[in-house]
C-alpha cells in the first residue's frame, strides 16, 4: 500500500502544470483611449503576490496565476482611482474584457466577477448570486436560494431534509457546525458553498458535506439574531450573536433558546403476539399528554490569523437540553379479558460542554499542516416512571428506572496537504477518539465501557485531460471493552470516484467506497429494557462492526434555466445489525424480545431526479423532485422487501424586499428489518419582508394539515404485529411570527477556511 501511494504521489508530480491567464484591456472611462502603463497585481485573497505586470501601447494585459484558487486584481494608474477586480474560484483562462478607469476624484467600489457554479470530482460548487443574497437574511435562507440537488430547506422550522435518508453534515470554512452556527451568518459573508455529494475517505461515513465558505470581519462589530414565536400552540425560539473583529482576532458569542410545549400528544397501539396455542390481543387507546422540549446552546469562540495563512480557533460549547415525554393509554387484553391503565413519563436531563482547538499552518504555497483536538464530556439524568394499574387504582407493575450517565470522550486529528500542481492534490491524517462512559442503573446496574478509534487515510485527487479522479483510503482500527468482554476489529476502507465532462454543460460522476459501520453504545450495553409487561428491548455486547459498501451514479446537466440532477444510488450493508425478534417465556408469562443482533444484509436501491427551473430569471425558481426508494432486507430469520414512490416540489420567488418559499413533500415509507416507518406528508410556506435591518416573518407549518405530521410504524415479524401511531395536533396549521435583526460596523473583509471534521460527541451510551 505505501509503495501503491508512493506511486501514485510521484504520477501527480510529474503531470504538466498548466498556468491560468488573465487577460483584458484598461482604459478611460471617460474617452475611452487605452491607458499605456497602468500597474497590474494579481494577488492570493490573503495579498500574497502572486503575478505582476503593465499594460502596453493599446491597454493589453495579461497575467498568470498559477493554479486554481481565489485571487483579486489590483490596477492603478497615475490620475485614475485604484480598481480591485475579485476573482473566485479561478478555474481556467477568463477575458476581463474592458476595464473602465475613473479619474481620481470618483472612488469606484470592490467588483466582483460572478463565476458560474461548478461541478467537480467530488462536489459542486455554488457562488451565491448577488440577487440571492440581497434578498436573504442569514446564511439557511441563502442556502435555500442555491436549490441543492436531493435536500429540502425549511426556513421555516429552520432545518435541512435529505430526501434519499442520507447523513447531512453541515460545515463553516471546513468545520463542522450546529444549525444555529449558520443562522447566525450574515448572507454577504458567503463566499462560497461547497456541496460535497461524493464525500471521500477524508469525511468518514458522512452521506453528504455542505461546506460554507465565508469571508471574514478583520474590523468591526457584528450582531444578529432572531425571535420567533408561535400563536397556535407555546413554541419559542430565539437567538442572538455578537462578533467583534479587532486586527488578527475575532471573538464570538452565540446563544440559542428554543421551547416548545404540546398538550395534545397522542400515542395509539396494537400489538399481536403469537403464543404456542392462542393469540394475545392488546388495544392500546391513547389519551392527549403534554410534550415538552427545552433546550439552551451557549457558544464562544475566538479565532486569530496572520498574513501569512497561520490560524488558531477555539470553540466552547455549552449545552443543555431538558425534554419531556408522557405517555397515557388505556389498555384492553382480549386474551385474558381484562383492562388496565398504561403511564409512561420520561425526563431527560443532559449537559454537553465541549471545547474545540483547531491550529492550520501553511509549510509553504503548496503544503499545509492542521492539528485538531476535541474534548466533549455528557452528563445525563434519565427518569423512566412506567406504571401500570388497574382500573380500581391498584399498582399491577411498575416498570420505572433511573439511569445516571457521565462520558468523555477526546479526539485528535493531524493532517498533511500537499496540493502539487493543478493536477494533483494529496492529502494524508490520522484520526484517533477515545471515549469512556459509566451509566448507573437504579437496579444497582453499572455499565463501564470503554472505546477507541484509530483512523488513518490518504487521498489523491488530479485530473487526465476531461477525467478528474479521486482515489483514497483509509484503515480504522477499533476497540471495545465492557466488564470482561473485549473485541478489536480491523476494516479497510477504499474509495474512488471519476468524473467526465463531454460537454461544457454536462458532467458524469461514479463514486464507489467501503465504509464501517458501528453499533451505538446504547445498542452495545447489557441492560434490560421492559417497555411494557409484554415488550423488552436488549441490547447485544456481542455486536460486531459491519461493512458498507456504496455506488452512487450522477449526470448534472445545465441548459440556460433549466438544472438536471438524475442519480442512481445502491447501498449494500453487509452483517448490519438490527432487532431479531424473539418470543420468550418465564413460567406462564410470554413476552417479546427485541435483541440486538448482526443480520445478513441490507441494501437500499434508490433512483432520483432532481429538475430546477428559473422561471423568471433572478425572481422564481421551481423545483420538482421524484425518487423511488426499493428496500432489501435479508435477516438471520426473516427477509422483507419494500418499494416506495416518493415526490416533493419547491417554490422559491422574491420581489423587491418581500420574500416567499413554499414546500411539499409527499408520505414516504422506510423499511429496516421488520419494522416500516411510515412518514407524513409535509406542506409550509414562508413569508418574508425586509426593512432596512430588520426583517419579519410568517410561516406556516404542515398546511391543511389538522393532524399535524403523524408518524407511524408497522412491526410484522414472525411471532409479532405491531403498529403504532404518534399525533400532535397542535403542530397542524401551526402559524408562527418572527423577527430578525442583522447588523455589521465599520465591517471590512478577510478570507478564512478550516478543513478539519472533528466535532462534539453527542452518543450519551444511555439505553433510553
Amino acid at each position: 500500500m505505501r509503495r501503491f501511494l508512493l506511486f501514485l504521489a510521484f504520477m501527480g508530480l510529474t503531470m504538466q502544470v498548466k498556468s491560468i491567464d488573465v487577460i483584458g484591456n484598461v482604459v478611460g472611462a471617460d474617452d475611452h483611449q487605452p491607458i499605456v502603463g497602468a500597474y497590474l497585481l494579481l494577488q492570493k485573497t490573503d495579498s500574497t503576490l502572486v503575478a505582476q505586470t503593465s499594460s502596453d501601447a493599446k491597454g493589453a494585459f495579461k497575467l498568470s496565476a498559477p493554479n486554481a484558487n481565489d485571487y483579486v486584481l489590483v490596477i492603478t494608474s497615475v490620475g485614475f482611482a485604484k480598481q480591485k477586480i475579485v476573482l473566485n474560484n479561478l478555474q481556467k483562462k477568463i477575458d476581463l474584457g474592458t476595464i473602465e478607469m475613473l479619474v481620481e476624484s470618483v472612488e469606484l467600489g470592490e467588483v466582483t466577477v460572478q463565476a458560474e457554479n461548478i461541478v467537480k470530482v467530488d462536489r459542486q460548487i455554488y457562488f451565491p448570486p448577488s440577487v440571492a443574497v440581497e434578498n436573504s437574511f442569514n446564511g439557511l435562507e441563502l442556502l435555500s436560494k442555491l436549490r441543492l440537488p436531493g435536500l429540502l430547506v425549511n426556513i421555516g422550522d429552520n432545518s435541512i431534509t435529505a430526501i434519499d435518508n442520507r447523513s447531512l453534515q453541515i460545515r463553516i470554512n471546513g468545520a463542522e457546525v450546529e444549525m444555529s452556527d449558520v443562522m447566525a451568518l450574515n448572507p454577504d459573508r458567503i463566499q462560497k458553498v461547497e456541496f460535497i455529494d461524493m464525500p471521500g475517505v477524508r469525511y468518514g461515513d458522512v452521506g453528504r458535506v455542505i461546506d460554507i465558505i465565508t469571508k471574514r470581519l478583520e474590523s468591526g462589530f457584528s450582531t444578529s439574531g432572531m425571535l420567533r414565536t408561535a400563536v397556535t400552540a407555546p413554541n419559542v425560539s430565539s437567538q442572538v450573536n455578537l462578533k467583534f473583529n479587532h486586527k488578527l482576532s475575532e471573538f464570538g458569542l452565540s446563544y440559542n433558546y428554543n421551547y416548545s410545549y404540546y398538550k395534545d400528544r397522542c400515542q395509539n397501539n396494537s400489538l399481536e403476539i403469537k403464543l404456542p396455542d392462542e393469540v394475545l390481543i392488546l388495544n392500546r387507546v391513547g389519551f392527549n399528554a403534554p410534550t415538552k422540549s427545552l433546550g439552551h446552546n451557549l457558544t464562544l469562540t475566538y479565532n486569530w490569523r496572520n498574513d501569512q495563512g497561520t490560524m488558531f480557533n477555539a470553540v466552547l460549547r455549552n449545552q443543555w437540553n431538558l425534554p419531556q415525554l408522557r405517555v397515557k393509554q388505556f389498555v384492553t387484553d382480549q386474551l385474558n379479558n381484562e383492562s388496565y391503565n398504561y403511564y409512561l413519563h420520561t425526563k431527560d436531563h443532559s449537559y454537553t460542554p465541549s471545547l474545540n482547538l483547531y491550529f492550520e499552518h501553511p509549510i509553504n504555497e503548496k503544503q499545509t499542516i492542521i492539528a485538531n483536538v476535541v474534548g466533549t464530556y455528557i452528563n445525563t439524568d434519565y427518569q423512566r416512571e412506567n406504571k401500570e394499574w388497574s382500573e380500581n387504582g391498584d399498582i399491577q407493575r411498575d416498570l420505572s428506572y433511573t439511569t445516571k450517565g457521565d462520558k468523555q470522550t477526546y479526539q485528535g486529528e493531524l493532517l498533511y496537504e500537499n496540493k502539487f500542481n493543478q493536477q494533483a492534490h494529496l492529502t494524508v491524517g490520522v484520526n484517533y477518539k477515545w471515549s469512556k462512559a459509566k451509566n448507573v442503573y437504579s437496579e444497582s446496574l453499572t455499565n463501564k465501557m470503554f472505546t477507541s478509534d484509530l483512523y488513518g487515510y490518504a487521498q489523491l485527487q488530479g485530473s487526465i485531460k476531461k477525467f478528474v479522479y479521486q482515489v483514497g483510503v483509509g484503515f480504522t482500527h477499533q476497540t471495545f471493552e465492557e466488564g470482561d468482554y473485549k473485541y478489536h476489529k480491523s476494516l479497510f476502507r477504499p474509495q474512488m470516484t471519476l468524473s467526465y465532462s463531454p460537454l461544457k454543460n454536462l458532467d458524469i460522476r461514479y463514486n464507489v467506497r467501503m465504509e464501517p459501520g458501528l453499533s451505538s453504545l446504547s445498542q452495545t450495553s447489557e441492560y434490560e429494557q421492559w417497555l411494557n409487561y409484554y415488550e423488552m428491548d436488549k441490547g447485544n455486547p456481542d455486536l460486531k462492526p459491519f461493512q458498507v459498501y456504496v455506488n452512487m451514479l450522477t449526470l448534472d446537466w445545465r441548459i440556460k434555466r433549466l438544472s438536471i440532477d438524475l442519480s442512481f444510488y445502491y447501498q449494500f450493508n453487509n452483517n448490519y445489525v438490527f432487532n431479531t425478534i424473539y418470543r420468550r417465556n418465564d413460567g406462564n408469562h410470554y413476552y417479546i424480545e427485541y435483541h440486538k443482533e448482526n443480520q445478513k444484509d441490507y441494501q437500499h436501491i434508490q433512483p432520483r431526479l432532481f429538475l430546477t427551473y428559473e422561471a423568471i430569471k433572478n425572481h422564481l425558481n421551481i423545483t420538482v423532485f421524484g425518487v423511488i426508494n426499493r428496500y432489501l432486507n435479508h435477516g438471520n430469520s426473516y427477509t422483507r422487501c419494500l418499494t416506495n414512490p416518493m415526490w416533493g416540489a419547491q417554490l422559491q420567488g422574491n420581489y423587491k424586499n418581500w420574500s416567499l418559499s413554499a414546500s411539499y413533500l409527499s408520505k414516504g415509507k422506510m423499511q429496516s428489518a421488520e419494522l416500516t416507518n411510515i412518514t407524513a406528508s409535509s406542506s409550509n410556506l414562508s413569508l418574508r419582508y425586509r426593512y432596512k435591518l430588520w426583517q419579519f416573518g410568517m410561516d406556516v407549518q404542515n398546511i391543511f394539515q389538522p393532524n399535524g405530521s403523524p408518524y407511524r410504524d408497522e412491526t410484522i415479524s414472525k411471532y409479532v404485529h405491531k403498529l403504532s401511531e404518534i399525533v400532535t395536533r397542535s403542530t397542524g396549521n401551526l402559524i408562527l411570527f418572527s423577527i430578525s435583526w442583522n447588523f455589521d460596523s465599520g465591517r471590512k473583509y478577510r478570507l478564512g477556511n478550516k478543513k478539519t471534521s472533528n466535532n462534539a460527541d453527542s452518543d450519551s451510551g444511555v439505553m433510553k
